[in-house]
């Protein structure tokens, strides 16, 4: 099996680094990692001027740790938040992304080079005295 289109790795890596995954849950593993992948090739070709290598490493690492998140958020689309009440015991919890859904965050970008905010910049229009 290959990888989707623009996906860095395939459902059955995924699977490999990860846990078993259904039928079910390696068609939906083979989506979001294709989304992810093209999220990343799109934004690294429009930020440095050129395409991200298909076999790079990093770019596998943040396919996996998006995709686990989503899946593993997955039983509560939608929701930020949890909270399960059983008996005497209740369990509750903060999500990072809206449940099921694919979140590229700011660290993630940071470990692929691409930084979500402008970096600082200057121009002084070649002035060589520093008075000005």
């Amino acid at each position: 099996m290959t990888a989707g289109e623009g996906a860095f790795l395939t459902s059955v890596e995924l699977a490999d680094a990860w846990r078993p995954l259904s039928s079910a849950e390696a068609a939906l593993a083979d989506t979001l990692l294709a989304s992810v992948g093209q999220q990343i090739r799109d934004r690294y070709q429009r930020v440095r001027n050129t395409p991200i290598a298909d076999d790079d490493p990093t770019a596998r690492s943040v396919s996996i740790d998006v995709v686990k998140t989503a899946m593993t958020t997955g039983a509560y689309p939608g929701h930020l938040s949890y909270q399960r009440v059983e008996g005497p015991r209740s369990k509750t919890g903060t999500l990072a992304s809206p449940g099921g859904s694919v979140v590229i965050t700011d660290w993630h970008w940071r470990q692929l080079g691409l930084f979500s905010a402008a970096m600082p910049a200057a121009c002084f229009d070649g002035y060589d005295d520093a008075r000005y």
